[in-house]
């Protein structure tokens, strides 16, 4: 990987790797990795879960090819 600045925002260190194709530092991989295993344990076991309270990575979705979809037709 380039190395590009990570794309979460605030923050200055080298992007060593992309979460939904968004280059992103380690420590913010972790963060919306970990983050997602327990959005989606939560969501196996009660609906009370909601989509938005995915707090870190919502700061990047915008950034991800799917959310720049209707921006490309």
């Amino acid at each position: 990987m380039k190395n590009n600045e990570c794309k979460y925002p605030g923050c200055k260190k080298s992007a060593v790797t992309t979460y939904a194709l968004v280059p992103i530092c380690a420590t913010h991989y972790s963060d919306i990795y970990n983050e997602t295993l327990n959005y989606y344990k939560k969501k196996a076991t009660s609906n009370n879960t909601k989509y938005w309270d995915r707090e870190h990575y919502h700061k990047i979705s915008h950034l991800t090819p799917l959310a720049n979809k209707e921006e490309m037709q």
